[in-house]
């Protein structure tokens, strides 16, 4: 029997697609205590909660636009969050175990991404657009990484057998 290591890559990976599965349930969860809710309201309160002027332009947008949030918007969001959750558990699961289908699904979603991370930086460069292109270039890369030399491995295995 081989013993095998696990790759601590794939498990930092796993952990981080975890806490974006846990991250996105949470909103959802918190989400659903304000259907029903009077949003305008809500944000109305909060607003005098924190001691924004009532007569500042972001501050009257804001506002105004809280008004326009049905409870349908809401639940659209709430059933968003929990699809995103699902898959992004998935695939903490797929990649923990290192399960192939994990490696070529965080591939090609990563792969996916960043056209739209660059252009978003090309619209305008922060700190948080390049964060988010940097991160997803490590991604896809370790994990192109990982599928090229396993199948190189896999190859080398069976010219040898």
């Amino acid at each position: 029997m081989i013993d095998h290591k696990p790759h601590p890559g794939l498990r930092a990976i796993a952990l981080f697609k975890a806490s974006k599965s846990i991250s996105a349930l949470l909103g959802a969860l918190w989400l659903s205590r304000v259907v029903g809710q009077d949003v305008h309201a809500m944000a109305v309160s909060a607003a005098a909660h924190l001691h924004m002027d009532p007569d500042w332009s972001v501050t009257r947008y804001l506002v105004t636009r809280a008004g326009y949030i049905t409870d349908s918007n809401i639940w659209f969001v709430i059933w968003t969050l929990g699809f995103y959750a699902l898959v992004h558990g998935a695939e903490a699961y797929g990649l923990w175990h290192e399960l192939v289908w994990a490696e070529w699904f965080t591939l090609s979603s990563g792969a996916i991404y960043i056209p739209i991370e660059l252009h978003s930086m090309i619209q305008r460069v922060t700190w948080i657009n390049i964060s988010a292109l940097l991160i997803s270039f490590a991604i896809t890369g370790y994990v192109g990484w990982l599928l090229y030399h396993s199948r190189k491995r896999r190859r080398e295995t069976a010219g040898t057998a």
